[in-house]
């Protein structure tokens, strides 16, 4: 009884260490992170930690810096 109850609580741990990294996300100050839930537009994040749900959401993480670029003259 026991022993099952100890392969019981090593089992979620095991799933909730795989399954964790995967639902924690950080967006930076400078960055926005667009949800899309199946496919679809969810939602938009800001800056700071958020979860999400594995398997179900994506999540692409977009740069809001201003990029510049010299242009050569012709």
């Amino acid at each position: 009884m026991l022993i099952d109850l100890l392969f019981s609580w090593v089992g979620v741990i095991i799933v909730l260490l795989i399954i964790l990294p995967q639902a924690v996300k950080i967006c930076r100050e400078y960055e926005r992170g667009v949800i899309f839930r199946l496919g679809r537009f969810a939602g938009i994040r800001g800056p700071g930690l958020f979860l999400i749900i594995p398997f179900i959401d994506k999540m692409i993480k977009l740069d809001l810096r201003v990029v510049t670029l010299d242009v050569p003259a012709q």
